[in-house]
């Protein structure tokens, strides 16, 4: 039996500027709480139901999984390593901020993804790899074939990336806009079915 794995990446927050907002908790703003519940008639005009609900700790991504499945707090399963990457002393800046301040860094973070940590904080392999656990749970459960993940951009792109044995430094080919959802599938080996749909 396949498995669909639909990663849905958390609907907008209310920074007026990129920032990395890594592990603090920023919260959906008015147009995300209209994005997420879209996302939930969506889902039901197209007659897509799950069988679970995973979603990151942190607020922006279990609201989301609120509003977009429809569910109660207690059915939607918070699962630690869906959290998103952890920024460290870039928390909370804005990408320009960095980018003027520590281009050094930034270019590596841009270019050379594979081999960034950020500074403080967790590398990308780091968060791939409990991404990778993440799967690795969900695919020998039997009981759920259609499961809905609420997770964050890096949290996806690395997923999918590492699903599919392709290497870390293409994650800026990759691009999982606010509220939209991606179809990994499982069936002996992962499979990209869909990708960045609204």
């Amino acid at each position: 039996m396949t498995k669909n794995i639909f990663l849905l990446r958390h609907a907008s927050t209310g920074e007026e500027k990129l920032v990395f907002k890594g592990i603090a908790n920023a919260p959906l703003s008015e147009k995300g709480r209209r994005e997420a519940a879209a996302m939930r008639e969506k889902f039901r005009l197209e007659n897509i139901s799950f069988d679970a609900v995973f979603s990151s700790p942190l607020s922006r991504a279990a609201d989301t999984a609120l509003l977009a499945s429809g569910l109660t707090a207690e059915a939607v399963r918070i699962h630690r390593g869906l959290t998103d990457i952890n920024c460290g002393d870039w928390e909370a800046r804005s990408v320009e901020a960095v980018k003027q301040e520590e281009p050094g860094l930034f270019e590596i973070w841009m270019k050379r993804p594979a081999e960034f940590a950020f500074p403080g904080g967790e590398s990308v392999e780091g968060a791939a790899l409990r991404a990778r656990r993440f799967l690795d749970e969900v695919i020998q459960n039997p009981g759920a074939d259609n499961l809905l993940v609420v997770t964050h951009r890096l949290i996806i792109n690395v997923m999918v990336l590492g699903a599919l044995n392709i290497d870390l430094n293409n994650y800026w080919r990759f691009r999982y806009d606010n509220c939209s959802y991606s179809v990994l599938c499982y069936d002996g080996s992962f499979y990209l079915r869909a990708m960045n749909l609204k």
